[in-house]
């Protein structure tokens, strides 16, 4: 069964924001619910590359292999708020670019299979919104993330093989082969 990887991505992108910003309300995009009280914090997953091969694990337990595949995934932080409250929407936006970059925030990635690559400058853009204007802070970063599955790939205890063979180059030259595989 393959694993849910965006949901564990939004998970641990949860997880280790919200130990950074116990106090700030996040959420995600296109989540059908009515918009949270400003300002509050988008996490956007914006896209989800694996990078290279699989690594398989040797049969550690009976007939079980684990198996690891490394993402980069683009992620948008967006932080709304009311255009009265622009300096601290905007603040709180610089406290995550900040904070990625901090030994605390590193760990609390690392705690949840993820690895900060890069990100890039925040940007401000209004945005309209009935009658009032919101600004709207994103901050781009990229993560390597790590997703691990097992499966039960069953093993093989016993392999016997005998047959019959007989050469037509020899008379009389046979072989006995019999293929006996025990799971």
């Amino acid at each position: 069964m393959t694993a849910n990887v965006y949901q564990q991505l939004e998970d641990a992108l949860y997880t280790s924001l919200i130990s950074q910003f116990p106090n700030e309300r996040i959420t995600f995009p296109f989540n059908n619910a009515p918009e949270p009280q400003t300002p509050y914090i988008v996490i956007d997953v914006m896209r989800l590359d694996a990078k290279g091969r699989e690594m398989n694990s040797s049969l550690a337990t009976a007939g079980v292999m684990t198996i690891e595949q490394v993402y980069e995934a683009k992620v948008r932080f967006e932080v709304m708020g009311e255009y009265d409250d622009q300096t601290i929407v905007g603040d709180l936006a610089h406290r995550i670019e900040f904070s990625l970059r901090t030994p605390l925030f590193q760990n609390a990635l690392r705690a949840n299979s993820l690895s900060l690559m890069r990100v890039d400058s925040v940007d401000r853009f209004p945005r309209k919104r009935d009658t009032k204007t919101y600004m709207c802070y994103q901050l781009p970063a990229f993560f390597a993330y790590a997703v691990t599955e097992t499966q039960d790939v069953g093993y093989i205890n016993d392999v016997n093989i005998e047959g019959t063979y007989t050469d037509a180059g020899r008379e009389g030259h046979i072989i006995v082969n019999e293929i006996i595989i025990t799971p």
